[in-house]
């Protein structure tokens, strides 16, 4: 109603009424402003989340991989809920972050042969629980948990969006860079696990804060966000790194003007170790979420080595999506580390690649990639360019239709 109000107050001014007084019109521009920001975000998160919708549904018509690990959902045709536009965001490690959220953390077995939910962060499982626990105790069932999590999810990843075309206004005065910026991310393949019970949403939204408050220097934010970006899950201990290296920006690397406040970012390294710690009465290890890895066959192994591996991976398909996002990742940071503002961007993305590599399987490294988000900035300033903009806009929204297509009949993803 305002932005209507303003603007027949402008075509008025523009017809030889009464000229609005300076106050009105900045009430006006940022009335405008608020309404370009939120059409520039809004648009592109309602289609990509609706196309995906869609493609969810009309997969349905569709064979269900049959080596899936729960032969009961293949028998029922869902896993959580039998309403199928639901359940479709609840796939392979959803049912881990589900059993946390319902039940909490418990050991199967020993930790190097045998896979349990230690190995998976608490932050967002815990959000989910938090919500349960005000319902009443009938309501608290697999279903009401994969729907808490699925809303969780989207509200994470729109205030990400929002708080992304932010922070690209800061780093790059310009709209249409903004703008594109969102579209690649929605679009992008693994975009779909956003919208999951996955904690791809809530940990883009956390890192991308930890940044923008840390390129504002409001340095007691970014620890606390980068800390709870660690609860989130274990790579967000690697953000220590690159909000260390802006630090060290804002002080134009002088050790005088080191002050006190870098002592927030500790918080990272002790959100990891508080948790894991945490676990010790259950596990008996202190570093059991590092320790159960082994039980998913992850170990170091030389970069070329895991770049050209299929072990651990559900079919070719989807390690050659894998091999091109690491590939087109690392291009877009040596060009991050050229063309934006600050080198902990490129660094950043930098991290999100070796995240893969120390677990020596490329499978999931799409997911993984996914959250580096100055990928999304770095490939707005190339599109510029209308021909490259319209390849990947096509290439990235026909590869994440075809990856939600098999996602929701049970095949992996990622």
């Amino acid at each position: 109603m305002c932005t209507i109000f303003y603007a027949v107050e402008l075509a008025r001014e523009s017809a030889g009424d009464k000229p609005m007084t300076i106050w009105q019109q900045l009430k006006a521009q940022r009335e405008n402003h608020r309404w370009q920001v939120w059409s520039d975000v809004l648009v592109p998160w309602a289609f990509s989340r609706s196309l995906l919708i869609f493609v969810g549904w009309f997969s349905y018509y569709f064979g269900a991989n049959q080596n899936y690990g729960d032969p009961g959902a293949l028998t029922r045709g869902w896993q959580f809920s039998p309403i199928k536009l639901l359940d479709m965001w609840g796939r392979w490690d959803a049912s881990w972050y589900l059993d946390i959220a319902l039940h909490g953390y418990s050991l199967r077995g020993p930790l190097a042969t045998t896979q349990s939910n230690v190995a998976f962060f608490p932050l967002y499982p815990f959000s989910i629980r938090a919500v349960l626990l005000l319902l009443p105790e009938g309501w608290r069932t697999p279903e009401t948990a994969l729907l808490i999590g699925v809303i969780l999810s989207n509200i994470a990843f729109l205030a990400a969006l929002l708080l992304l075309y932010r922070l690209t206004r800061l780093l790059i005065d310009d709209r249409a860079v903004a703008q594109r910026t969102q579209w690649y991310t929605v679009l992008f393949p693994a975009a779909l696990f956003f919208s999951c019970v996955y904690t791809e949403a809530l940990f883009f939204l956390l890192s991308i804060a930890a940044f923008y408050a840390a390129l504002r220097h409001t340095w007691w934010a970014a620890g606390i966000l980068g800390a709870l970006a660690t609860l989130t899950r274990p790579t967000g201990i690697l953000l220590v790194i690159p909000l260390a290296w802006i630090y060290g920006e804002a002080i134009k690397w002088k050790l005088r003007e080191m002050r006190w406040n870098i002592m927030w970012l500790a918080g990272l390294p002790l959100a990891y170790l508080g948790f894991t710690f945490s676990l010790y009465p259950i596990t008996g290890d202190w570093l059991a979420p590092l320790h159960v890895q082994a039980a998913w066959f992850a170990r170091f192994t030389a970069p070329w080595v895991t770049f050209f591996s299929s072990e651990g991976g559900a079919g070719p398909y989807i390690t050659r999506v894998d091999q091109l996002a690491v590939l087109g990742a690392f291009a877009l940071a040596v060009i991050a580390l050229i063309k934006l503002p600050s080198k902990a961007l490129g660094f950043y993305i930098l991290l999100a690649i070796a995240g893969t590599f120390a677990k020596g399987l490329m499978h999931s490294a799409s997911r993984f990639v996914s959250v580096a988000f100055p990928i999304y900035i770095t490939l707005a300033i190339l599109g510029k360019n209308q021909t490259f903009d319209r390849l990947v806009l096509i290439g990235f929204a026909a590869t994440q239709a075809l990856l939600m297509a098999v996602w929701t009949r049970f095949y992996w993803v990622g």
